[in-house]
Parts: C-alpha cells; sequence; structure tokens
C-alpha cells in the first residue's frame, strides 16, 4: 500500500482499522503477564475499585472512601484523593500517566494502584 492509494486487501484493511483504534501504548514489554493486566485494566478503568466492586457486591462494599469519605472510583482511590496530600493531582494529570511508554513508569502507575486497592480492602484480581 502506497500513500496516495488505501488498503487494498483483507489484511491491509484490518490492520489499517487497527492502527486507527490504538489511542494509549501498549504495556511494556518488560512487565509480567499480570502487570500487563493491571496496566489495561487501569487504562480501560476497569480496575478493581470501591465503585466497580460494589455493582457486583451492593450489600457488602460501601463505594465511599475510607480516607475521605468521597466516591471511591479509580481515579480518587489512587490519585486524586485528598489524603495523598498532593494538589497537583487531577483527572487531567491521571489520563496522561497512561501515554506513559516507559517501563519504570508504567510499573510505578501498577504499583500505586496496587497499594491504593489493598489499603482500601479491595483485592486486585
Amino acid at each position: 500500500m502506497t500513500a496516495n492509494e488505501g488498503p487494498s486487501d483483507y489484511s491491509e484493511i484490518t490492520q489499517y482499522y487497527s492502527l486507527e483504534r490504538k489511542t494509549l501504548p501498549p504495556a511494556d514489554p518488560q512487565l509480567s503477564r499480570k502487570e500487563e493486566i493491571y496496566w489495561r485494566r487501569l487504562q480501560t478503568g476497569v480496575f478493581q475499585n470501591p465503585v466497580l466492586h460494589r455493582k457486583w457486591h451492593p450489600k457488602v462494599v460501601d463505594p465511599s472512601c475510607k480516607k475521605c469519605k468521597g466516591r471511591a472510583d479509580l481515579v480518587h482511590m489512587v490519585w486524586t484523593c485528598p489524603s495523598y496530600k498532593k494538589p497537583h493531582r487531577n483527572v487531567a494529570s491521571w489520563e496522561a500517566l497512561f501515554f506513559s511508554q516507559t517501563f519504570e513508569a508504567q510499573r510505578r502507575i501498577i504499583g500505586l494502584a496496587l497499594e491504593a486497592a489493598k489499603s482500601r480492602g479491595i483485592p486486585a484480581d
């Protein structure tokens, strides 16, 4: 396929659409399989958190933050809870984290999420 012509066979067409959908970088190859799963869950917003966990266990899980009593969704639990005393943290800076392509940055973010889940009694798996 040249720059002036579009995809011509099935393989090129599927590759074209696949690349068009990619908006976030893949997990670093140095991450373990488990860390790679955590990374994708964080990127897609389905990493375990009290608000999400309550959907499955409405009578068991309290969706409020144990530290500040705010709504403990994923962003709050890992990044924006006032108890962290990090005023520069907001939703935009949280979303920017997922464009990190380095092993160290991805591992750090995964570690923050795992620690936040553990401190709130939420299983990460």
